[in-house]
């Protein structure tokens, strides 16, 4: 099984959810246009309260602010990354999904974080020596060369 995650800030009368959810499906009308399938499995949403940890997907200052995310599934093999990176491009994606074959994510991520991971570099140097908890992956968001 493969799958992304994507997050997002939800709007005060949850409006962005409904449009979120509506531009997933219409592209998957486009693909079976084509008949290429990139979703198989499932389409799922779940909401979250945002976090104050520098490197969460739902990060933000506001503590009562609620995080929607939808994860996309699809049985492993299937040819969806043309797609997830569709919709990877309007949200922020979860770590443990595969976004790093995402194509041009990293700039996209690399914006949206702002500052967050050049500050999370500074600690990760100081306390984390070996770079024995830093993927390469990862390495290449928050220490770009």
């Amino acid at each position: 099984m493969s799958g992304h995650g994507d997050g997002f800030q939800v709007d005060d009368n949850f409006g962005n959810i409904v449009l979120a959810w509506n531009y997933v499906i219409d592209r998957l009308y486009e693909y079976a246009k084509r008949t290429e399938f990139p979703l198989n499995l499932t389409l799922e949403m779940q909401f979250v309260k945002s976090s104050s940890q520098m490197m969460s997907n739902a990060f933000v200052t506001d503590p009562y602010a609620i995080y929607c995310m939808i994860e996309i599934l699809s049985i492993k093999g299937t040819k969806s990354y043309e797609f997830s990176a569709k919709v990877a491009q309007y949200w922020i994606p979860y770590w443990a999904k595969m976004w790093e074959h995402i194509p041009d994510i990293r700039p996209y991520l690399i914006k949206q974080a702002d500052d967050r991971f050049s500050s999370f570099e500074v600690v990760r140097r100081k306390y984390e020596l070996t770079g024995m908890f830093l993927n390469k992956s990862f390495a290449g968001l928050v220490s770009p060369k």
